[in-house]
């Protein structure tokens, strides 16, 4: 009974030692893909339109996807500004998450506002939330 007991205890130790080995194998793979990803990003590749203009909103998305979050909100903070709902609603995102700039609700909840006034169906959901959570309200 004892040898039983003791080659169970060391069948369970192997199998915990083989899945942090695999665990820890994954989390590298991963690690070295989305370092390879973010490498070959080129915010123009993925911002090029059809007949092979920039388009401004692709851009700033593209930025955000790579990282560069100040850029973005910069980007987002131009098209907001001239008007763009889509730019309205994700700009209100970024304030919302605090990413690229300071946390604010109440910016937030006016870009959404903005947005939703030009019938951004995204912009109600997220005005939706705000209230729900009571931030910026």
């Amino acid at each position: 009974m004892r040898k039983l007991i003791t080659i169970a205890t060391v069948l369970s130790v192997l199998l915990a030692l083989l899945g942090t080995v695999w665990i820890v194998r994954a989390i590298g793979e991963k690690e070295e893909a989305d370092t390879l990803l973010s490498e070959s990003l080129n915010v123009e590749d993925l911002a090029m339109t059809e007949d092979g203009k920039l388009d401004p909103l692709k851009v700033a998305y593209a930025n955000y996807e790579k990282g560069d979050l100040v850029k973005a909100a910069k980007q987002y903070t131009e098209l907001a500004e001239s008007g763009d709902p889509v730019g309205q609603r994700n700009l209100g995102f970024l304030y919302q998450r605090g990413h690229g700039v300071n946390p604010d609700y109440e910016k937030a909840m006016m870009w959404y506002s903005k947005a939703a006034e030009q019938g951004h169906r995204a912009a109600y959901n997220n005005i939706g939330f705000l209230y729900v959570a009571g931030l910026g309200v």
